[in-house]
């Protein structure tokens, strides 16, 4: 059976955070993080992404994967190695599958190497259809000054 509460627990002590500072960062007192990680209450859908949000992590790992999934492997996951082994692997993919996977993987890389958040993504394309409306406001102004003009 799953233990979100551990889960929660697990990941926000390994991302070297209290209670109180994920309370914080989502708004909710420590208390409730307490009531989450006891079990006591189940967060909603909604805080749980917040969760995944404030502790830098997918929901699914929240959901299913927990902690564990965090703990060091003694696997060197320097950025450069796993660079190199996808040009690596980039030479010898064969198979549809295998292109997409490299090409994918070194997506990710360069997500990962913006620094930025799910939350700085969801912004950023919040402030885009802004400034698109922006733009589809102003055009409307233009053509209806230019259509003034000809009468």
């Amino acid at each position: 059976m799953i233990d979100i509460g551990e889960n929660i627990r697990e990941i926000r002590k390994l991302k070297g955070m209290t209670q109180k500072e994920l309370g914080n960062k989502l708004g909710i007192s420590q208390s409730a993080i307490n009531q989450f990680e006891n079990n006591k209450t189940a967060p909603k859908l909604q805080t749980i992404e917040k969760l995944a949000i404030a502790l830098e992590v997918s929901m699914y790992d929240i959901l299913k994967r927990g902690a564990e999934y965090y703990q060091q492997t003694g696997v060197n996951l320097d950025i450069n190695i796993i660079k190199n082994a996808l040009h690596s692997n980039e030479v010898i993919a064969e198979t549809p599958l295998d292109k997409v996977t490299v090409t994918a993987l070194k997506e990710l890389l360069e997500y990962k190497e913006t620094g930025l958040t799910p939350q700085d993504i969801k912004d950023m394309d919040k402030m885009y259809l802004e400034k698109c409306q922006q733009v589809n406001k102003l055009t409307c102004t233009c053509e209806m000054y230019e259509r003034m003009a000809k009468k």
